[in-house]
């Protein structure tokens, strides 16, 4: 239920996010109406985890280390105050992001990439070939 509820979230984010670039006049913000669209959601704090070691995308606040400054930060507050959703930013390592997703004590990750610090680049073109299915 919990990885369904932040599919829901994730995809609400991505929607809100997308309709701001494609046509804003089109994209309508209903924060009052977040307990009859979203009723599983309302009234809860939905708890983000960023990796904030990415300037200027996600960083910690030099004058306040507790608050998680940039991009996109700035894109989750718009996508959240569209919504009428509350949410609170968890700084935590990139390594951690997803155990701490799938545990529970995060409903949503951040978007995130991948740099030679993390890890080789994966191909992400849709010509290149799916990964042979295991012998079972």
């Amino acid at each position: 239920m919990r990885y369904r509820s932040g599919a829901v979230v994730m995809g609400l984010l991505v929607a809100v996010i997308l309709g701001f670039g494609a046509h804003q006049a089109q994209a309508a913000c209903e924060p009052d109406k977040v307990a009859t669209k979203y009723p599983g959601l309302a009234g809860k704090t939905l708890k983000v985890g960023l990796d904030p070691t990415l300037p200027p995308i996600m960083y910690r606040d030099p004058n306040n280390p507790s608050k998680i400054v940039g991009q996109d930060p700035d894109m989750i507050d718009a996508a959240m105050k569209c919504l009428g959703l509350k949410y609170e930013l968890v700084g935590l390592d990139f390594g951690t992001l997803v155990p701490t997703l799938q545990a529970g004590q995060i409903q949503l990750s951040g978007p995130t990439s991948t740099t030679p610090r993390r890890g080789p680049r994966r191909p992400t073109s849709s010509s290149t070939p799916p990964p042979a299915p295991r012998a079972s």
